[in-house]
């Protein structure tokens, strides 16, 4: 990745076009007004805009937000493996543009995530963009090492981004953290079943009185004495009633259907017709004809009339058969009835009936408590398989940590401590990987260097381990970025030798670096002689944006707002 140039529509901005290797914007004190300060000027909202521009959120309140809003439209051109991109972007529009076509927030930043390569890799490029050109905010702790997000050390993201950058395989991390989430979330499906249960077990034993009353009701209701066979012979002639009224309609059908075709067995053969149909066209026939035509009539009419006779004799069996269905449909009928009134004069029927239907809802409301004990006792089981399966992964955790990593942990501490001695010759350094002690991430990282606790010790220990996240992975990215405030309270000796160790990495690497600082840091770094004379004229021949507190046009946006 390289940045290109970073411009706005507004005149009153001052454009960057940025260096392909070190960049630096410097704030420059040049009125003699002792009141006057080069803070607030635009220094670090270089950085801030460049941020905004890769998706990052920008938190803006009153003037600054109204001022900003009614700001023109900025241009972010970066270059990533050979293809140039442009960003556009309006701080009072809720989207970007890319190349021309708009996104929203979240779907601009899954662009980026695809267009770094970044979709196989458990990090966004938001993510992997924090640890690279971190952010500076008064009211969160980004220039605290472990700290690129802003969050606290236990966030689960943050971790596992800087877990990613050390070289960690992160596979079982991720499946260990959706466990753990799982796991959390079926202990709250529990408390709310637990919490319906004690609602309702009052109700349950309640229900289970009422059936044991409705059931002793029923053994206690005075019974005919052959009501269960005289119901199971009512039952038997419904079935039979109700198949012989299929057998009448289907009777009936074909019955229907022989009337119809009686009805159509009447075709005559007039010779008359055919004669005078003959005589039209001219044509004469011989007696011999006409009496082959007499004889054709003759036979056609017995066809017919045996036709008839057929359905006539068919009709005749079908309307027996009809009347002797209806017969049985009756009796069986006659019958049927008589048990019915027998059953119902008994007064069992209605009795009964009713209380079992009140014995069935009460044991269909009965089940639908039972089934919250059956759905605790399911999650339990999912929640039991899904602990098991944590301990495998701890287990597994350990023997990758002390096992296989073991050589590359040594290696990556070897390389921190080589950083460190840059600038602490006499000064311990470490940098361990430990179990985790809290649920949400297997690993811990711990970095240290000896007696540290002062903010100049702080700043060299975050640019050590941001460089050595660099040196881990230099085609990621290939860019860094970092706000002056990581030079508060850092000895100028120190400040200095960060400066050669971005120059050395943008010489070897190829590297595009960017810095602010004001001048004040600057001249001190210079009187240290720790840089030479030609790596100080190659930071000022790289200062890509010169601002000063004398007047506000000169400051980045042109005004003082």
């Amino acid at each position: 990745m390289r940045l290109l140039e970073l411009t706005c529509s507004d005149d009153r901005f001052h454009d960057i076009i940025f260096n392909r290797g070190f960049n630096l914007v410097i704030g420059t004190k040049i009125s003699k007004n002792k009141h006057k300060s080069i803070n607030g000027i635009g220094k670090s909202m270089t950085l801030r805009l460049i941020q905004f521009m890769l998706g990052a959120k920008f938190n803006l309140r009153g003037e600054k937000k109204k001022f900003l809003e009614n700001y023109g439209t900025f241009t972010l051109i970066f270059e990533h493996n050979n293809t140039k991109y442009c960003v556009e972007k309006k701080f009072s529009d809720n989207f970007f543009k890319l190349n021309g076509i708009k996104y929203s927030a979240t779907k601009y930043n899954e662009k980026l995530t695809e267009i770094f390569a970044l979709s196989s890799s458990p990090c966004s490029f938001r993510q992997i963009f924090n640890c690279f050109a971190r952010r500076y905010d008064e009211n969160t702790d980004y220039y605290k090492a472990l700290k690129q997000q802003g969050q606290s050390l236990s966030d689960y993201k943050q971790k596992l981004t800087n877990l990613f950058l050390l070289g960690f395989d992160t596979n079982f991390i991720q499946e260990y953290y959706k466990l753990q989430q799982e796991i959390k979330e079926l202990k709250n499906i529990k408390k709310a079943i637990a919490k319906q249960q004690d609602n309702q077990s009052s109700q349950k034993n309640n229900i289970d009185e009422e059936i044991l009353v409705l059931e002793e009701k029923i053994s206690r209701t005075e019974i005919y004495a052959g009501y269960n066979e005289l119901k199971e012979r009512a039952d038997k002639l419904t079935l039979e009633l109700n198949q012989i009224r299929n057998n009448l309609s289907k009777i009936q059908a074909q019955i229907n259907l022989k009337k119809r075709n009686l009805k159509d067995a009447q075709l005559k053969i007039d010779i008359d017709e055919i004669k005078q149909l003959y005589q039209e066209a001219q044509l004469f026939f011989d007696n011999n004809i006409f009496q082959t035509l007499h004889d054709v009539q003759y036979f056609h009419k017995t066809l017919v009339e045996n036709r008839k006779n057929r359905i006539h004799e068919d009709l005749k069996s079908l309307e027996k058969d009809l009347h002797k269905f209806a017969k049985q449909g009756e009796e069986i009928g006659k019958e049927r009835d008589y048990i019915l009134q027998n059953l119902k004069k008994s007064g069992a029927l209605e009795e009964r009936d009713s209380l079992m239907n009140e014995i069935n809802n009460l044991k269909m409301e009965k089940q639908k408590i039972m089934r919250y004990a059956l759905l605790s006792s399911e999650i339990a089981d999912k929640e039991n398989a899904k602990r098991e399966r944590t301990e495998a992964i701890k287990e597994q955790s350990l023997f990758y940590l002390y096992n296989t990593l073991q050589s590359h942990i040594e290696q990556l501490e070897l390389n921190f401590i080589s950083l460190i001695d840059f600038f602490y010759n006499s000064k311990k350094a470490s940098l361990e990987i430990l179990p985790t002690k809290k649920a949400q991430c297997l690993f811990d990282i711990q970095i240290n260097i000896e007696q540290e606790g002062s903010q100049g010790k702080e700043g060299v220990k975050t640019f050590c381990y941001d460089i050595l996240l660099y040196k881990q992975n230099p085609a990621l990215l290939n860019f860094m970025a970092h706000d002056g405030y990581i030079f508060s309270g850092m000895d100028s000796r120190q400040q200095a030798r960060i400066l050669q160790v971005a120059l050395e990495l943008v010489r070897k690497h190829g590297l595009q670096y960017l810095l602010n600082m004001d001048f004040t840091t600057l001249d001190g770094i210079k009187s240290t002689n720790i840089l030479s004379a030609e790596e100080i004229k190659l930071i000022e021949q790289n200062i890509v944006l010169n601002l000063n507190d004398e007047d506000p046009k000169s400051w980045l946006f042109g005004e003082n707002f």
